[in-house]
């Protein structure tokens, strides 16, 4: 299973100021290295899209409340193609209780 995205579409998430390793962070999820090769039945994952929260002093650069639309591909195991569209859009996730941990 791949997610597709044109570096328009990701750079549209992040802040116009992001840096370049952030911008990379967020892309390998969209390239080849970033394929999910099985899932078992009922398995679910999930990705901080490289994005997690670290040193207090960096200014966000994740644009919360962006959206756009990816392309998921991916393969049965007779070889058929599959492709489905769906949103992706950036949130910062309350926690439980409407906390959330930090460091």
């Amino acid at each position: 299973m791949r997610l597709h995205a044109s570096q328009e579409d990701i750079a549209s998430l992040l802040d116009p100021q992001v840096r370049e390793n952030e911008f990379e962070m967020v892309e390998a999820n969209f390239l080849a290295q970033g394929e999910v090769l099985l899932l078992k039945n009922g398995e679910a994952l999930t990705t901080s899209l490289g994005a997690v929260s670290g040193d207090s002093s960096n200014e966000p650069w994740l644009r919360y409340g962006a959206e756009i639309e990816i392309s998921v591909r991916y393969q049965d195991l007779e070889g058929r193609k599959y492709q489905s569209k769906l949103p992706l859009k950036v949130y910062a996730r309350e926690g439980f209780g409407g906390g959330i941990w930090r460091s």
